[in-house]
């Protein structure tokens, strides 16, 4: 419930922006309500989600879902190699490094 609805996280986006700094965070406070309540679901469905998805891949001859997600997506751009370069270029120039 949120301002006298019943509402989806969707349903929250325009209240996030809202330019009243209270509804913003009253918003926010109530996304993360949902999560906080229905965290143990969440996680027992992304378990068995990402079991499923190995299952399903090791079935079709892949050692894991990433290979099968690449051709799913039609990917001929690029692949798991230029991925991983990418990801090591974020965590060396965008991510904060550590104090000490």
């Amino acid at each position: 419930m949120f301002d006298g609805q019943t509402l989806n996280l969707s349903g929250l986006g325009p209240y996030a922006e809202s330019p009243d700094r209270e509804i913003r965070h009253d918003a926010a406070a109530a996304r993360w309500a949902f999560f906080a309540e229905h965290g143990a679901a969440l996680d027992d469905l992304y378990d068995r989600l990402v079991k499923l998805r190995h299952r399903i891949a090791r079935t079709l001859g892949d050692a894991n879902f990433t290979p099968l997600a690449y051709r799913r997506m039609g990917r001929l751009d690029y692949g798991p190699a230029e991925v991983a370069t990418y990801r090591e270029e974020v965590r060396r120039h965008v991510v904060p490094s550590s104090p000490g």
